[in-house]
């Protein structure tokens, strides 16, 4: 009667314990679902939130695979989110001693045109530890055309302020130039007053003719 009594108590005990074990699974799995919920949420949130961004936003792990990519970068690059994931990047190059760094160059689209951009680009840290990389890439076609839109009005305004001064020297130079021909005009006109100016008529018409020409040159 009292092993039958105490084997009665340790299958209560041990059912108590189940339960008890049973409530404490299920809480920490409710907790678990709860957090990876939330976390689901956070990420969509996430995206959500970079998919709004004009700029490609995106980050890699430390072999240059994306390990995100926004609707931008679909725009800038021409690639597709799942093409994307199968490239490989490496701005991790231009990374110097962990510093975050910016640079330009020219993207090249998989139909070869070439787009603009500048990156903005840095490692993401975990307990210490470098585990990846992030860029934010924006496109600065339009800032360059105008770049070099101002650079051409510049060189013209140059060409033209050379072209003005040219003008004004060759105006200066033709006015002198008239001012000794008007007197070699007048010294011949003088000339041909004289009685002696017969005897040298076809010298002084070849002079004449000859200032004449010079000063409609």
């Amino acid at each position: 009667r009292n092993l039958a009594t105490g084997v009665l108590l340790v299958a209560l005990v041990g059912v108590c314990w189940l339960l008890v074990l049973q409530r404490r699974v299920g809480r920490q799995r409710r907790l678990i679902e709860q957090q990876i919920k939330e976390e689901n949420y956070q990420r969509r949130r996430y995206q959500d939130l970079v998919d709004q961004a004009r700029e490609f936003i995106f980050t890699i792990d430390l072999d240059g695979r994306f390990t995100s990519f926004n609707k931008s970068g679909e725009r800038m690059t021409g690639l597709s989110r799942e093409e994307a994931l199968t490239k490989t990047v490496y701005i991790t190059r231009r990374l110097n001693n962990g510093k975050s760094v910016t640079f330009e160059y020219q993207l090249i689209r998989p139909d070869g045109t070439l787009l603009d951009v500048e990156t903005s680009a840095g490692f993401i840290y975990r307990e210490g530890e470098i585990v990846g990389g992030y860029g934010i890439m924006r496109d600065i076609s339009q800032r360059k055309q105008v770049e070099a839109e101002r650079r051409a009005l510049e060189l013209r305004s140059q060409q033209s302020q050379k072209l003005e001064a040219l003008g004004n020297l060759s105006s200066g130079i033709a006015h002198d130039f008239n001012n000794v021909l008007a007197a070699i005009s007048g010294a011949v006109d003088v000339s041909r007053l004289e009685e002696s100016a017969s005897q040298h008529k076809e010298l002084f018409d070849q002079i004449g003719a000859a200032a004449g020409r010079a000063k409609d040159l």
